[in-house]
């Protein structure tokens, strides 16, 4: 097998790795390359070795592409898989500037979009392991990305034919490294899974908070180099959550709700939610929670909401780190009380399959997620028109400025004390690709005058 760099890397300014036709049987499954089952007990993965393993799968394989987008902050890889059917992948560059198209209904009409919409694959993001310690997720994304590689069910054919699936193999590779080292040096000790600094060299647990001003390089390129290149309509981030209650948490999610979040990339979110927990209690996996326990109002995460991308939130009940968890059903406990009232071993509309209790798993965590990582691909696949085109009326609500209640601009005058922070803060928005313009002579508004050279942010714009 052979590689080659894609003529798209001028156009994305990285390169990828390109694969050939290759029978199933050529394509390692994860648990030959790593001697193990993913999720096997007391296993961890190393980040760097299973880089290797999708550079092999991109190498053998004409349905995956392997890039590097930049380093961390500790200077790892920062990867991205793109999965689709060979064609979808052969016309890459026409298909992502189509999708610029369809995302800014200023040069749009309706009747335009509504043609544009239908002819364009869904695209999807999926990605975890942003919390390092929360390590089942780690071990998701190689049997995920193997089975849509390898598969020739008509689920998996469906997918790669309708949708181009983005797979971020880990969202904080720093974390992984610095456990894994951890874990190998103290395995089989009681504080093998408790490394005691941050597993992110700066704000630990908060690295998830980073996506108003973007200081970090992979929040950086996640907004920059997928988000705002590609425009999925939806994100997963798998999280992990206590070990007590439900097995898993998918959207919808409880009230409150960010008022400024556009109704139709609620119902995505709350569409393919629904649509996991559908799949998890139709294979018998128990325990799937909605409408409970997580809220979507903070700021901090809204990065994705307010790109018209659904954020697709995943918490799986944790196990003892890599080990086994025995739970009696006495130990279990949920939330009895207020919004998002559920109770772990009842049956009710948002928790239709309880779990009973007893041995929680690794490989359980890593099942249940795959199973809801399917049912979003599968459900965006069956009607890719359906989602681009919802995608389409939530960033068109922005250019009309919503309901009206929005004002028409922010000013941010010249002259200021601190033009540093000034041009930092611009620089932020920026790289949420909001559109900022220059006042070129004095003017007035609302009463006031601003001098020449204050930025001007018209709010009727997509981001």
């Amino acid at each position: 097998m052979s590689r080659r760099i894609s003529s798209l890397a001028c156009l994305f300014l990285f390169s990828f790795t390109f694969g050939f036709a290759a029978a199933a049987d050529e394509l390692p499954s994860p648990e030959q390359f790593f001697g193990h089952v993913m999720g096997a007990e007391g296993k961890l993965i190393d980040y760097h070795r299973s880089l290797e393993y999708y550079r092999l799968l991109a190498e053998r394989s004409d349905r995956l592409l392997y890039s590097e987008l930049g380093k961390t902050t500790n200077g790892n890889p920062f990867v991205l898989l793109i999965i689709s059917s060979p064609e979808n992948l052969a016309k890459l560059d026409d298909l992502r500037a189509a999708r610029d198209r369809l995302c800014d209904a200023r040069a749009l009409s309706e009747e335009e979009a509504l043609l544009l919409a239908n002819e364009l694959p869904a695209v999807a993001f999926h990605t975890g392991n942003i919390h390092t310690t929360e390590i089942s997720c780690a071990h998701v994304t190689p049997e995920l990305v193997y089975d849509l590689v390898s598969g020739e069910s008509t689920e998996v054919k469906r997918i790669l034919d309708n949708v181009i699936t983005l797979v971020g193999p880990n969202a904080n590779p720093d974390g992984l490294v610095m456990i894994k080292e951890w874990f190998t040096e103290h395995e089989g000790q009681p504080w093998e899974g408790r490394m005691p600094w941050l597993y992110h060299p700066y704000v630990g647990h908060d690295d998830n908070r980073d996506w108003i001003l973007l200081h970090f390089p992979a929040q950086r390129l996640t907004a920059t180099k997928i988000f705002n290149v590609w425009h999925p309509l939806y994100s997963i981030e798998m999280h992990q959550m206590g070990s007590l209650g439900a097995r898993i948490f998918v959207p919808p999610y409880k009230d409150p709700l960010d008022p400024n979040t556009a109704p139709q990339v609620v119902d995505t979110m709350n569409i393919i939610g629904t649509a996991m927990s559908h799949r998890l209690t139709a294979e018998g996996k128990g325990g799937a929670v909605k409408a409970a326990i997580f809220d979507l109002y903070t700021p901090a995460r809204a990065y994705n909401c307010n790109h018209g991308i659904g954020r697709i939130l995943t918490e799986t009940a944790s196990c003892n780190f890599v080990r086994t968890l025995e739970i009696k059903p006495e130990q279990m406990a949920g939330m009895r009380r207020g919004a998002g009232e559920y109770h772990p071993l009842k049956s009710s509309w948002n928790f239709p399959l309880p779990w009973e209790g007893g041995a929680w798993t690794l490989r359980e965590m890593v099942e249940y997620q795959l199973s809801a990582n399917m049912a979003a691909l599968n459900q965006v696949a069956s009607q890719p028109g359906l989602f681009n085109m919802a995608q389409y009326a939530a960033l068109k609500r922005a250019c009309e400025g919503a309901d009206g209640s929005w004002p028409y601009a922010y000013v941010v005058p010249s002259g200021q004390d601190d033009p540093g922070n000034v041009a930092a803060m611009l620089r932020a928005l920026q790289r949420g690709e909001v559109e900022i313009q220059c006042a070129t002579a004095a003017f007035t508004a609302g009463g006031r005058e601003f001098p020449s050279g204050s930025h001007i942010i018209v709010l009727r714009q997509p981001y």
